[in-house]
């Protein structure tokens, strides 16, 4: 699976990411909880080591607007050579969520399937 997330500009995707962020340290705290709403600052949360653990614990991540999940996603491919790919997006809020999965799809080249 490919953790992804994507929103109308990168920054917005970087900031919705951070529920992403923030589940993955939850997780390697042994602190499972619900997801979290996005933040400004995940370096008030984490510390360097957290951050270095949770980025290789989501190396395959794609964050980014359009532009940027398609080469994103296009690089996986080739590097990988897979023929389809199982994307994981997660965001605090559901209108969040419904959006990253329909740029996603953009990105990917599929037909507009949410209405």
């Amino acid at each position: 699976g490919v953790p992804a997330f994507a929103a109308e500009t990168d920054e917005r995707a970087e900031f919705l990411a951070t529920s992403m962020y923030q589940r993955a340290l939850g997780i390697m705290r042994g602190q499972r909880t619900a997801l979290q709403p996005p933040v400004a600052d995940m370096g008030a949360l984490w510390n360097r080591g957290e951050a270095l653990a949770v980025a290789e614990r989501m190396a395959l991540l794609v964050v980014g607007g359009e532009a940027r999940v398609r080469a994103g996603l296009q690089a996986i491919v080739e590097a990988t050579q897979a023929d389809e790919l199982i994307i994981a997006s997660d965001a605090y809020a559901f209108e969040d969520r419904m959006r990253s999965f329909e740029i996603l799809a953009i990105a990917a080249g599929l037909p507009r399937a949410i209405d």
